[in-house]
């Protein structure tokens, strides 16, 4: 603690991230002129993210004395090293007269850094002067940009269709600006301005605390 109240500390935690799914879907019709014809687009999203090591400076405030149970929160910057990610976006299409297309395209997303800000509340029962056990509820908040993405997969009603894509088609770096030209070479990867993707998280966790000098 620098003070009897206010203290820093840093925190190290390997963040795993679940899937989350989207589905849009989009309909048209037209009935002039004759026959009707109408027509359904539905596109499910996919993202499954990998872990990402992160260290948190944080600031501690504390109340309660030297009292064995201690409220406190704590306010810090996250900093986290970049996961490696799947982007799926899996397509139906159908129109009347038509037969049903699928088509099937799988993405790995990789590189950049996280930033975000941690916050919580929480209570400390200190079991001696330098150990404690916690729990507390927080929050993180933060994006992540990453700087490039490959294609993996990509099929047509089943049918890979990689071998007849160019590495511009397939690869995409992203940067705070990118420069697009009717002449980019088909050899070289996509230029494309930074994505974000959301990353937050909050929850409840208990913890076993340990205080460098004592009180």
């Amino acid at each position: 603690m620098l003070t009897k109240n206010i203290g820093f500390q840093l925190g190290i935690g390997d963040k795993l991230s679940s899937s989350t799914t989207s589905t849009f879907t989009n309909t048209s019709s037209d009935v002039s002129p004759l026959p009707a014809n109408s027509s359904t687009s539905t596109d499910n999203y996919t993202l499954t993210g990998g872990s990402s090591l992160q260290i948190t400076p944080a600031i501690r405030l504390c109340a309660g004395g030297d009292g064995k149970l201690q409220p406190y929160s704590v306010i810090g910057l996250i900093i986290g090293t970049s996961p490696t990610a799947t982007w799926e976006d899996k397509n139906t299409s159908s129109s009347t007269g038509n037969p049903t297309n699928i088509t099937d395209e799988v993405q790995t997303i990789s590189g950049g850094m996280m930033l975000g800000f941690h916050g919580s509340i929480g209570l400390l029962y200190k079991v001696t002067d330098q150990i404690g056990i916690s729990a507390e509820i927080f929050e993180d908040v933060m994006n992540w940009s990453p700087s490039k993405s490959v294609i993996t997969t990509y099929t047509d009603n089943g049918v890979s269709q990689l071998s007849n894509m160019t590495t511009s088609q397939i690869e995409t770096d992203y940067g705070s600006s990118a420069t697009t030209s009717s002449t980019s070479s088909p050899g070289s990867p996509t230029q494309s301005t930074n994505v974000h993707f959301p990353w937050s998280s909050y929850g409840f966790r208990i913890s076993v605390q340990y205080s460098l000098g004592g009180k």
